[in-house]
């Protein structure tokens, strides 16, 4: 495999959409411009470090995978795409939990509303007291104190940026071995587009978050199965023709 542009651009892409919607978090942490440089730095870092990582021991799998397989050059990319089904159906089910979930909390959200609305007519007449406007005050300026003080971006130091980026991309770029054990990126590819990913990420939410959200917010609407599942598809092909073809060499 040889390092190409259009390699780098397509890991750049990918890398991109799969991980921006969960990198939200963000923007209070770089809201504050003096403290910008040091969270987008180890941002950056760190994405790089676990693509990294994750590359380095593709690499010596994909290299004892052509080992044990004695040259049969189908064998990778039959091992890749095995990896990526099984990713696709963990997607899958992660998001099938998901939309069960938020069903759940909406149908509890309704009934709570119901609840609420049948319990008003009780309340009709009644006066509120000073004291239980000024706690409710209170109660309010507490909250909006604490989550003030929750999103403020002097609580992000590096170590919780550290935290977050691998509590918010490690599950996302899971599929990168696959990837790498069935030829589909070179290591230096998918190395170059995470460190262009990062830098695209940073970029955008420093310079465009705040005049376009809505658009940032759809990028979770990507189906991230779909993509490790075409992945998949196109690693089975080059499997099946490999071996077809005569891909044991003697």
């Amino acid at each position: 495999m040889t390092t190409t542009t259009r390699g780098i651009l397509l890991a750049t892409l990918l890398l991109f959409g799969t991980t921006v919607d969960d990198t939200i978090w963000l923007v209070p942490a770089l809201s504050l411009r003096r403290r910008r440089a040091i969270v987008s730095v180890f941002f950056v870092l760190t994405v790089e470090a676990i693509v990294f990582v994750s590359v380095s021991l593709a690499w010596r799998a994909r290299k004892y995978v052509k080992k044990a397989g004695h040259n049969r050059e189908y064998l990778p990319a039959a091992v890749g795409a095995s990896l990526c089904w099984v990713f696709c159906a963990g997607l899958l089910i992660k998001k099938w939990l998901k939309r069960r979930r938020k069903r759940r909390e909406h149908t509890s959200s309704n009934l709570a509303g119901k609840e609420r609305s049948e319990a008003k007519p009780g309340d009709y007449g009644s006066i509120p007291s000073p004291d239980s406007e000024k706690t409710e005050a209170e109660s309010c300026t507490d909250i909006d104190t604490e989550i003030t003080d929750d999103d403020s971006p002097d609580n992000f130091a590096p170590l919780t940026v550290i935290s977050l980026t691998l509590a918010g991309t490690l599950d996302e770029i899971a599929y990168l071995p696959a990837l790498i054990v069935g030829g589909t990126f070179s290591p230096a590819e998918l190395s170059v587009g995470a460190a262009l990913a990062s830098f695209l990420i940073v970029f955008l939410i420093t310079t465009l978050v705040n005049h376009f959200p809505a658009a940032v917010e759809k990028l979770d609407d990507i189906p991230l199965w779909l993509v490790v599942g075409c992945f998949a598809i196109l690693l089975t092909t080059e499997a099946v023709g490999e071996y077809i073809g005569g891909g044991e060499k003697v």
